[in-house]
């Protein structure tokens, strides 16, 4: 019976012991700290997680506590890991390493979060980060993160054409350094969509890959019949996305005809594209180098004078000509109501 008795009290013991090591791990650990200095970005990318955050010692300098590692936190279930309630994919101990890649992150949502611990039994806890991955997808170029991209803006000053012309759309437009001088350029993509009469990159799949700063103009040769949405973006290195007006073209089997017009007056859409390349060119040189109202219509009017005798001497040259003074003619009425002027005194301020 004594022998029953304590082999009992020897299980009890041992059960106590076996409990108290089981949740000492986690409840040895003092109630989390969100702390919004410790800032953490985390980025999907090439079907990999980008993270970096702010250094223990810049984000908590203010805290008489000495650091003990990172721990990066993931998790499919729990909107708000923390460490080591939830498990994580990092240990860090080095206070000046800040930033890992999940190499192999998992498919559909993750939440990731950075927890600084420190030997007197703190968790500072970082903002948590949301990512949607797809393993599924191919491209994953194409893949939209909302946590990744930025907001789109949408500018006229791409000056974007869509012309149909012979069964192909020429596309053209201004040079992304021309409308913001102060933004890294990493590409183009030119968007078509049958469906959605707003589409933007990379939510609607595109049609033409422009790493070339400088080719702003793209042929589609083969259109969809019926109706078409185009648009070009330009993509930044900070994920920013600068896109232009939308273009509505409507291609009919009988467009695929070739255009025969023997008048003088026709121009073809390929010329247009070139008349309006080398016309942008020219109003990018003549804005830079003159600020002052009167001199831009000063040298409009002096060229369409000089276009204007070359037609007289020039015959074929007559459509192209006429096209391009009529543009001209739209950009003198620009500057005819340009405010430049008045902007500069208040920009003295």
């Amino acid at each position: 019976m004594k022998k029953i008795i304590s082999l009992i009290i020897c299980f009890l013991i041992l059960g106590i012991s076996i409990s108290y090591a089981s949740t000492s791990s986690s409840s040895s650990w003092k109630t989390p700290i969100l702390s919004n200095s410790l800032q953490f970005i985390a980025k999907l990318d090439n079907w990999k997680v980008y993270m970096n955050w702010t250094s223990f010692y810049k984000a908590l300098w203010d805290i008489n506590e000495d650091f003990k590692y990172y721990k990066v936190v993931r998790s499919q279930s729990v909107s708000n890991p923390v460490y080591p309630d939830n498990w994580y994919i990092k240990y860090e101990s080095n206070i000046t390493k800040t930033s890992y890649i999940d190499k192999s992150p998992k498919s559909w949502i993750s939440y990731y979060r950075l927890c600084a611990m420190t030997y007197a039994k703190n968790r500072y806890c970082s903002n948590v980060v949301k990512i949607t991955y797809n393993n599924s997808i191919s491209n994953n170029n194409w893949w939209v993160n909302n946590n990744w991209w930025a907001k789109p803006i949408f500018t006229s000053k791409f000056n974007f054409h869509a012309l149909l012309d012979n069964g192909k759309v020429y596309t053209s437009w201004m040079p992304f350094r021309d409308i913001l001088v102060n933004k890294k350029f990493k590409y183009y993509k030119v968007i078509r969509s049958k469906s959605v009469s707003n589409p933007i990159y990379p939510d609607n799949w595109y049609i033409n890959y422009e790493p070339n700063e400088n080719i702003v103009e793209y042929t589609d040769n083969s259109p969809k019949i019926w109706i078409n949405y185009y648009r070009v973006c330009a993509i930044t290195t900070e994920k920013d996305r600068y896109c232009s007006k939308v273009v509505k073209v409507i291609y009919k089997k009988e467009n695929a005809v070739s255009v025969t017009n023997n008048s003088n007056s026709y121009i073809s859409t390929s010329l247009k594209i070139k008349a309006n390349n080398i016309l942008n060119n020219f109003y990018r040189k003549l804005e830079k180098k003159y600020t002052d109202s009167e001199k831009r219509l000063y040298i409009l009017n002096r060229t369409i004078k000089s276009l204007n005798y070359l037609k007289s001497k020039k015959q074929k040259l007559k459509a192209v000509i006429e096209y391009m003074v009529r543009k001209m003619e739209e950009r003198k009425k620009k500057y005819q109501d340009d405010f430049s002027e008045i902007e500069s005194i208040f920009n003295d301020f």
